[in-house]
């Protein structure tokens, strides 16, 4: 009998124990889900996330950008992204934020950006923001870039910029290539002027370069070569008429450009024309006449047009050219109009012979 009440009452104290773990549990579980509930209620009231630190990914296709977290907190989102280690994630990251946070005040970001230290990643970063600054104050974008540090990438940021500039105000453009301090990039930067300019206005680059004789030699010579070349296939009729307008610098360039773009068809308008010039311009038109319609379709245009042109070097190379081509198809003809003709010194005739062994 009192075996059995032991029993019962030790059953008793098993069944009050599990009560009490279960009551136990219950509270500890309910305490959790109050603290939680609080995490939450405190996040959503600060506006910020649950995370205390923002993850950075291995994987550039899941970095999460969040616009609305990024808007409120540009700059912990940056220094954050500041400390990834791979320099790809890295700059990727920091050129999503920039590009998302100068949405929203771009005077904000070119301030971040100063405040860092000197790095040619850093001026990576610069491009997009001040393609974006330029569209609001294009005076200032251009005072910023005159005072950027020698980032490796200054100078694709100074082309494009001058590019963009030229395109709404040349002249202001040539005023601003005066300010750059680096005379490799200020050349640059000129030629890239020059080019821009003239794709619309290839007049007013002319007049400029007419105005502006000190202007570097090697782009001068360039731009002038790619606008007579431009003028001379667009509008070749106005530019004949106008050619002597021109100095003298630019006709022979214009000469030789408009022959070059003769039709092919048109020879003899072509030789005709010619005759009508004198000297240096004259002479690079007869150069032209060789280089692009040949000696051997009519050899004896040919020949003429260079007999008339003054003595110099380039006289005697291309008489001995022509006469050297037209030797292979017809040498009695080429050796007859040579002796016999008036143009021509008998010591210039008989140094060509000797020259050309006929």
């Amino acid at each position: 009998m009192k075996k059995l009440e032991l029993n019962l009452y030790i059953s008793k104290l098993l069944i009050i124990l599990a009560l009490v773990l279960i009551v136990y549990y219950g509270y500890l579980n309910r305490l959790n889900g109050i603290e939680l509930s609080m995490k939450i209620s405190i996040a959503e009231e600060i506006k910020q996330p649950i995370f205390a630190e923002y993850e950075f990914y291995d994987e550039i296709d899941t970095l999460p950008i969040n616009t609305e977290i990024a808007a409120r907190d540009f700059y912990q989102l940056l220094n954050g992204a500041l400390l990834q280690s791979s320099p790809q994630i890295r700059s990727t990251k920091i050129k999503q934020l920039l590009s998302l946070w100068m949405n929203e005040d771009i005077l904000a970001v070119l301030i971040w950006l100063e405040q860092q230290p000197f790095s040619h990643e850093v001026g990576e970063y610069y491009s997009p923001i001040i393609q974006r600054y330029r569209q609001d104050d294009i005076e200032s974008a251009g005072e910023l870039i005159l005072s950027l540090p020698n980032y490796n990438t200054l100078p694709s940021i100074v082309l494009d910029y001058v590019s963009y500039l030229a395109e709404i105000d040349s002249m202001a453009a040539a005023i601003w290539i005066d300010s750059i301090s680096d005379e490799t990039l200020k050349i640059q930067a000129q030629r890239q002027l020059l080019q821009t300019w003239s794709q619309h206005s290839p007049h007013e680059v002319i007049q400029h370069l007419i105005d502006n004789a000190d202007i570097n030699v090697s782009i001068r010579a360039d731009i002038i070569k790619d606008i007579v070349n431009q003028i001379s296939r667009n509008e070749p009729l106005a530019t004949i008429q106008s050619l002597h307008l021109y100095p003298e610098e630019f006709q022979i360039q214009i000469a030789y450009s408009l022959i070059s773009h003769w039709k092919t068809s048109a020879q003899h308008s072509a030789v005709e024309w010619i005759n009508t010039l004198d000297g240096r311009v004259k002479d690079k038109a007869v150069h032209s006449y060789i280089d692009y319609f040949g000696v051997t379709q009519n050899p004896l245009n040919s020949f003429t047009l260079v007999t008339k042109m003054r003595d110099s070097p380039l006289k005697n190379t291309l008489l001995l050219r022509v006469l050297k081509q037209w030797h292979q198809v017809s040498p009695l003809a080429a050796k007859s109009h040579l002796l016999n003709s008036t143009n021509l010194s008998q010591q210039n005739k008989e140094k060509i012979l000797q020259d050309l062994s006929f």
